[in-house]
């Protein structure tokens, strides 16, 4: 009886204090409402003076939207009184502007993936799985804020209990990507968690173990494709539509019942590649 899985994960904030990673830099400051010099007295000022307001502050992307429009829109004078036309330095500072926040948003960015995909960082928020032909199933936590006992979602101990206990009369384990990253993670958050190791213990041999991991038979020697650019290539319907890995962390908190959907799908996924390879790359 083959089973189909997958996890999805989330940064473990609660002990972050404890991994040996650089502090990030602090956000740069929000320029209150009071800070916004109207664009066309703003514009009227030199370039150096504009540079300088604008420099190391995040701005509402309204507030500096308003300011290139007029500066290209608005007819300019010189101090002379001759027209002129935009100006690039005014164009590179609203640029410059708009990157300040962006710099610091590509940092949170990284630094949650970082902590997403590394078993020590992250927490299990989603289980899905599917026994040969059966519908796939989903478990998913319950999101920060919420107490376990009463919310809608379930326990991680309770996801990974459910794991162990599929594991243990399911053979093989059939997942993408699983012997480098879910079967660590679930085996490294069960000891976190001080979870008994199961009775029946996974051989997790490449090529003779207990487990197909579909990424490593098509791509032994990477570097490997997504699971769902590999799907859109072979004609693999993808039920979740556009929703990816990039935005578990958002559908944990906003909308734990669409993160469901999202793991079932790509078991549905990792079902039909499992069926393409087999007698090519797999048995």
């Amino acid at each position: 009886m083959t089973l189909y899985f997958d996890i999805e994960t989330a940064p473990d904030r609660e002990r972050e204090h404890l991994f040996d990673l650089p502090p990030l830099p602090d956000p740069p400051p929000a320029a209150p409402a009071s800070a916004e010099i109207p664009p066309a007295e703003l514009l009227a000022k030199p370039l150096t003076d504009i540079e300088s307001h604008l420099e190391g502050r995040t701005w509402r992307p309204a507030y500096l939207d308003d300011v290139l429009r007029q500066e290209i829109d608005a007819p300019q004078k010189t101090t002379t009184g001759k027209s002129r036309g935009p100006r690039k330095g005014v164009a590179d500072a609203v640029a410059a502007a708009r990157g300040t926040a962006q710099q610091y948003a590509d940092l949170l960015r990284e630094r949650r993936k970082k902590l997403s995909v590394t078993p020590e960082f992250c927490r299990v928020v989603a289980l899905g799985w599917a026994v040969n032909v059966e519908a796939p199933q989903s478990l998913v936590a319950s999101p920060p804020g919420e107490d376990d006992e009463f919310g809608s979602g379930a326990t991680e101990r309770e996801i990974l209990e459910k794991f162990w206990g599929l594991q243990q009369v399911e053979r093989p384990l059939v997942g993408f990507n699983c012997l480098n990253f879910d079967l660590p993670v679930l085996m490294t958050r069960s000891i976190l968690l001080g979870i008994k190791p199961p009775c029946r213990t996974i051989n997790l041999d490449k090529f003779t173990g207990d487990v197909i991991d579909l990424m490593l038979k098509r791509f032994p020697f990477g570097p490997a494709m997504r699971l769902k650019s590999l799907a859109k290539c072979l004609g693999i319907e993808i039920p979740a539509g556009d929703t990816d890995g990039g935005d578990v962390c958002e559908l944990w908190i906003s909308d734990p019942a669409k993160l469901g959907e999202y793991v079932r799908s790509d078991i549905e996924i990792t079902r039909a590649l499992h069926r393409k390879y087999q007698h090519f790359f797999c048995k």
